[in-house]
Formats: C-alpha cells, sequence, structure tokens
C-alpha cells in the first residue's frame, strides 16, 4: 500500500485534544523505544518524528506533512511553522492538478503559488533547540526524507504499531490526539500559562486552559527555565528522554552530534522558503 499522502491530512487531527489522553513522561518514554523498535532505520526516522513532534511540541499530522528545511531556523532553534506555505508535496502537487484537469486555467506551478497550504492551527512558533534529540529528530528527517510525505492515516498505523511495541501500554488508546494531549500536558508541566500553551499547540484558550490548570511536575522550574532562559538546566529524571543525549539502541542518529557547536554551524542549512516545485 502506498503510504505517500493521500486525503485530507487535517482529517485526524480536528477532534480535541483532552487531558485524559495525555501519557505521562513514563509511557511516552515506553512508546518512543517502541517507536527504535522497527528492523528498518527509515521506519525509525519516521516514527521517532512523528512522536516527538507530535507528542513533544504538539504538531499536527498535516503540519508534520508539510515541515520542510526552509521552516527550520537552526540559528535560533526554533520551528516557524508560516501562515501560508506554497507546498508542493504529493498531496498538494496532486491536488493542483487535479484542479487544473478540472478546469482551473493556470499551470499546477501557479496554482500552488497561489492557492498555498494554510496550517489549521495558524502560524506560530515552536522552540526545539534546548534538546538535542529533537534537534536530531528534525536534522536526520530533514537529511533522510526531505519532508515526511506521509498520509496521516499512515502516520496512526506507525503511532499504533510503535505503541504495540512498547512495554505496558494501552495500545488502543495512544494516537495523534494523546501524542498532543502529551505535548500539552509536557508544556503545562513547564509552568506556561492557558494562552501560551494556546499558542504553541495552535489550539483556542479554553482547550489549553484545561493542561494548565494541571498540577506542575517536579520538573516544571526547571522546564520552564529551558524555555526561557539561554542557559541550559537539568530537568530531571522524568524529561530524561529530551534532556539527556546519551543514544539509545538503534536510534537513527546520535543526539550527542547536535549540540549547541552544531546549531551554529547549520545556521545557513536552508532558506526561508523552498519553491514550488513537485518534492517527490
Amino acid at each position: 500500500m502506498d503510504e505517500r499522502m493521500s486525503g485530507r491530512p487535517e482529517a485526524l487531527s480536528a477532534a480535541s485534544v483532552p487531558p485524559s489522553k495525555a501519557l505521562d513522561p513514563a509511557a511516552f518514554y515506553s512508546l518512543y523505544l517502541g517507536g527504535l523498535a522497527f528492523s528498518d532505520r527509515q521506519r525509525r526516522v519516521r516514527s521517532t518524528a512523528i512522536l516527538i513532534l507530535s507528542g513533544r511540541l504538539g504538531l499536527r499530522p498535516g503540519e508534520i506533512q508539510h515541515l520542510h528545511e526552509g521552516w527550520i531556523d537552526w540559528d535560533r532553534g526554533v520551528i516557524r511553522i508560516p501562515k501560508r506555505d506554497p507546498c508542493a508535496c504529493n498531496l498538494c502537487y496532486e491536488t493542483a492538478r487535479h484542479r487544473q484537469r478540472a478546469g482551473d486555467g493556470r499551470q499546477v506551478l501557479d496554482i500552488l503559488a497561489e492557492s498555498t497550504w494554510t496550517p489549521p492551527g495558524g502560524e506560530r512558533t515552536a522552540p526545539f533547540g534546548w534538546s538535542q534529540r529533537l534537534t536530531a529528530v528534525l536534522a536526520t528527517l530533514c537529511d533522510v526524507e526531505g519532508y515526511l510525505g506521509l498520509s496521516a492515516e499512515a502516520m496512526a498505523r506507525l503511532i499504533n504499531r510503535s505503541a504495540h511495541q512498547a512495554e505496558g501500554l494501552d495500545y488502543d488508546s495512544i494516537d495523534i490526539q494523546s501524542l498532543r494531549a502529551t505535548a500539552a500536558a509536557f508544556f503545562a508541566d513547564a509552568g506556561f500559562s492557558a494562552r501560551r500553551i494556546a499558542g504553541l499547540l495552535g489550539e483556542d484558550v479554553d482547550t489549553a486552559g484545561a493542561f494548565a490548570r494541571r498540577e506542575g511536575g517536579d520538573a516544571r522550574e526547571q522546564l520552564f527555565a529551558q524555555f526561557t532562559e539561554s542557559t541550559v538546566a537539568d530537568p530531571g529524571a522524568a524529561y530524561a528522554l529530551l534532556a539527556e543525549p546519551e543514544p539509545f539502541d538503534h536510534e537513527p542518529f546520535d543526539p550527542r552530534t547536535y549540540d549547541a557547536d552544531w546549531l551554529a554551524q547549520s545556521s545557513g542549512r536552508a532558506t526561508p522558503t523552498r519553491s514550488a516545485t513537485h518534492g517527490r
């Protein structure tokens, strides 16, 4: 079965992100290890990207699908999700071709440039440079895939399979909503307000408020420092997955490589935007 993009990428991201679906740090850690249990390196690259980008940064399937290096500011260590993007991924390219065949009257590249993809959560910024593992996930994804042109359904299958391969998880309850809820809980544990969580996730303040009312975890002050200060604090054992760069067995990268020096040297890796050309 072709797992490249088909259908609307937002289909699996329309539901809310209730706090009850959030995984605690130990469960998310186990899920990540489940994503490393694939024998094929490409599937490990894809699973780690989906799990980390959704479960720690709160990205939607469509945002993960369309993410490319032009969104990434390596120097500042942030992903800039644009308000509009002249995307030429498989889904957008085929949609443009369909419009042309239906009598649109424009060239395919003109349709791509003028009828751009828009993220459902709106324009926003997601910080990643504080974690070497987050940086490694993004750098490896860009180097290996260019962009992750999987359908939302294919992403769901990778999440489900990772959960099956993990220890001690109720795999039937884990999906993209539980990952985004996990990201919201992570931000709440960092001590962010409802408005700040809403901005990071691209959600409404009421949805984010349900997470902000949680009591902060043991790592609250340290995580908050990591997101707001230039110095790196120790967030404790609860969030060792992101705080500790030691590689796991079968991890498709070595997080220790992706330190502050690597980020500084990579500031010119990508231009701010990419041209509307067929990516695959």
